[in-house]
């Protein structure tokens, strides 16, 4: 946790610092605070002097905070998400609220996120009802149709219409049972090619990412076995030999549990960045934006938990 001199410091850069994390963009962050790019620029270059850090990097079109920045960040965000919905005049009380919510989602934040939101709900919101809606189209063709009120899933592209704020990176890993035969020493390349490997499938498909990254260096892996949800993957790993890499979320509690482990993998793999997006049409309806903010800070909270499960 990282302490200033609060007295020389006006507090509205923490609203920025907020706004460029999540937003992972001054433009973007410009737009969601009402204020010109340079004056966001500027606020930052502020914090950089009042923190001494740079706060950010470039990355692409956008930026990456720092690791001083996600600790500001994580001491800060959810305090200020508080004060906007303490701040935010509903028409209608949380606890009042008799509406639905359809919320597009994947089995693998259904699983994460159902049954404990859903808990959280019957306290702050009991007659508030949730609708989960498979991603069967694009993100932005859902949220222009009506066809669900958020997604939560990878972030998108935000545009005039459709807002994506990021929420975790979600840590991918190489999984086996305890005591797998790949524990006993490190895993090499050849170690892993030669391994039974199991994969999550949606379409069918035999192949993936995986698959794609190995074939640009000339190698290939045997999948053994494939399963449509990622509830399958612990089951399936805990009673054979098979290798899987699956995101460290679906198998918090079996590592948890001793009952599986991960391994280094002797290759680099990307991190998907999993959002929040809704339709700005909603920014105007007070208790959309109420739901917003709380399954935004949920789904972060849940991920950070299930995230912290042993290596």
């Amino acid at each position: 946790m990282y302490y200033v001199r609060m007295q020389k410091m006006d507090l509205n850069l923490l609203a920025v610092l907020d706004a460029v994390i999540t937003e992972q963009s001054i433009t973007a962050a410009a737009d969601r605070l009402g204020m010109t790019q340079p004056a966001v620029s500027n606020a930052v270059a502020r914090m950089r002097s009042v923190w001494n850090d740079p706060l950010f990097v470039k990355e692409g079109r956008g930026v990456k905070p720092t690791p001083r920045a996600l600790s500001l960040w994580d001491d800060t965000h959810s305090h200020l998400s508080a004060i906007r919905q303490s701040a935010f005049e509903t028409s209608t009380a949380p606890a009042d609220l008799t509406r639905g919510f359809r919320i597009g989602i994947t089995d693998m934040m259904q699983d994460m996120i159902w049954l404990p939101l859903f808990r959280k709900l019957q306290i702050a919101a009991p007659w508030v009802k949730l609708y989960a809606v498979p991603l069967l189209r694009t993100v932005p063709d859902m949220l222009n149709d009506g066809d669900v009120d958020f997604v939560v899933d990878l972030v998108s592209k935000n545009s005039k219409q459709i807002r994506s704020e990021w929420i975790f990176d979600n840590e991918m890993v190489c999984a086996v049972r305890a005591g797998h035969p790949l524990c006993r020493k490190p895993l090499t390349m050849e170690r892993y090619l030669a391994a039974k490997h199991l994969m999550v499938t949606i379409s069918g498909a035999t192949s993936g990412n995986i698959d794609t990254l190995l074939a640009r260096k000339q190698l290939s892996r045997e999948m053994t076995a494939t399963v449509l949800s990622f509830s399958a993957i612990a089951p399936l790993l805990i009673g054979t030999d098979l290798i899987t890499v699956t995101p460290r979320i679906t198998i918090a509690e079996a590592l948890r549990a001793e009952k599986l482990v991960t391994l280094d993998l002797p290759f680099q793999i990307s991190h998907p960045q999993i959002g929040l997006s809704w339709h700005t049409r909603g920014n105007r309806d007070q208790s959309a934006v109420w739901f917003r903010n709380l399954l935004a800070d949920f789904v972060r909270n849940q991920a950070a938990e299930l995230s912290s499960a042993p290596k």
